[in-house]
């Protein structure tokens, strides 16, 4: 499924940069490395599954920012160190953004979100693991791992093949506190939101089928043959 969806987010993302624009060039795919080093690192039982409310976060939110540094994304005006701070219920929290400018002169004022969240469940609570069960880490692979792993490959290839609008990449902390990071992004927005004009979220559930991608909220925009388009590409 990671291969699927990194392909189509690829594809997705050069469609929808030009679907508001026409335009005769044809922009092409530039084949990606993947390693699944992020995927590996932040679903290992050293981050603990990653809880909003453990300190293991913080390892997961400075590996982040490294590889945001590393491959060279721009910070955004406002914040340091590619860090959005905020408190979930008076612990620290960070959104992780960076972004790369887009090509177009005309257009590249605004911007296409890839966005992810990178914490996860935590660890199981000791009673339960009075009941037996075994495995105490929520190591939170496919929620959401992968997501950050398509996150940042992405971000790799954008670097190198910029688009015509901007792209900013966004690490989300508390989606499984009901989505505090994000809400919190909405609310103390980074440029005016008029400016972004599509988010692709990247959040992976329990499919067994690897075949399987389910767009959300189809329908309820303007590019739904682009992302029809786009899948059918791959």
């Amino acid at each position: 499924m990671k291969k699927f969806n990194l392909y189509c987010t690829f594809t997705l993302l050069i469609t929808l940069n030009s679907c508001f624009h026409s335009s005769k060039e044809e922009e092409k795919i530039v084949p990606v490395e993947i390693d699944f080093s992020v995927l590996k690192f932040l679903s290992s039982d050293n981050l603990k599954g990653r809880s909003y409310m453990r300190p293991e976060i913080n390892i997961a939110a400075n590996y982040i920012i490294e590889k945001f540094r590393l491959i060279g994304l721009k910070e955004v005006s406002g914040i340091s160190d590619y860090s959005q701070t905020f408190e979930i219920y008076n612990i620290q929290a960070k959104n992780i953004i960076g972004w790369v400018e887009g090509s177009d002169k005309k257009l590249k004022d605004q911007f296409i979100v890839l966005s992810a969240h990178y914490d996860h469940l935590g660890v199981v609570p000791e009673h339960a693991r009075e009941l037996g069960q075994k495995d105490s880490i929520f190591n939170g692979a496919r929620d959401n791992a992968v997501g950050v792993e398509a996150l940042i490959d992405a971000a790799k290839y954008f670097v190198k093949h910029p688009p015509k609008r901007s792209i900013m990449f966004i690490a989300f902390t508390g989606e499984e506190a009901l989505f505090l990071g994000s809400r919190y992004f909405i609310n103390n927005p980074v440029v005016p939101l008029e400016q972004l004009v599509f988010n692709l979220n990247i959040d992976n559930a329990d499919y067994n089928d690897t075949s399987v991608v389910t767009i959300l909220g189809s329908g309820r925009t303007t590019v739904d043959k682009n992302i029809k388009s786009a899948c059918i590409a791959q």
